[in-house]
């Protein structure tokens, strides 16, 4: 009988466990989103393959469908979306393919324009 709860309680523990693995490694494209603020680290025109220089913009997406960016003393705060499948991120007007979006790195292309943040 010992050896029987012993053997129930490891298998609740290992449940409670790789269920709490899951949904850490599993975090939705809105809670990576919302739960960093992000700074734009670089621009690059993809059909000339030149960099242009930036400056320091951070965003912050809120769970509520606003943002809030800051541009040195100036900050502006508008709407957005993440649309058709997570695939396009809606900014205010403007729609942004989304390249790559993970914990680490954001990456959105605008027309010819491709914009890389870091979250901060």
């Amino acid at each position: 009988m010992k050896s029987y709860k012993k053997a129930l309680g490891l298998l609740i523990a290992c449940l409670l466990i790789s269920s709490c693995a899951d949904h850490w490694l599993n975090e939705t494209d809105t809670s990576i989103l919302t739960g960093r603020e992000w700074q734009l680290n670089s621009c690059t025109n993809v059909n000339a393959n030149t960099d242009v220089i930036v400056s320091n913009y951070l965003y912050n997406f809120y769970a509520d469908g606003t943002y809030r960016l800051l541009s040195g003393n100036d900050a502006y705060t508008g709407t957005w979306q993440l649309l058709q499948d997570n695939d396009y991120l809606k900014i205010g007007n403007d729609i942004y393919r989304i390249i790559d979006l993970t914990g680490d790195v954001m990456i959105l292309r605008y027309g010819e324009y491709e914009f890389s943040f870091l979250p901060v």
